[in-house]
């Protein structure tokens, strides 16, 4: 999953504190999703600007049981990608937006 920006900056040190704060915000609780509402054992988060000048984090859930390497990067996955029929992926976008429309739910809060 990648997680964006509204507004552009081409680096991550360019972002106003409060940008970065509501930005990182964003992400973790994107994270909380991913394994609350998906399942998921970790969540990998990355943020690189090698490829792409525009901040954005990979937010990638990982799956220990069903991995080969899961204590190794995603990128050093040696499976061939493979594209997510429709059908689970609108089952996938369906859950994210469930827990989304109930952010409650999303992680426990500690305030």
């Amino acid at each position: 999953m990648i997680v964006g920006l509204r507004g552009h900056y081409d680096h991550f040190d360019e972002l106003p504190v409060e940008v970065a704060a509501a930005f990182m915000v964003d992400v973790q609780r994107i994270s909380g999703i991913l394994r609350k509402g998906l399942g998921a054992h970790r969540v990998n988060v990355a943020i690189l600007g090698n490829q792409e000048p525009h901040v954005h984090a990979h937010v990638i859930p990982r799956y220990s049981v069903r991995e080969p390497l899961p204590k190794k990067s995603p990128w050093q996955d040696p499976r061939t990608r493979e594209v997510l029929e429709a059908v689970e992926r609108e089952d996938i976008i369906q859950r994210i937006c469930w827990w989304l429309d109930h952010p409650s739910s999303t992680y426990d809060r500690r305030d």
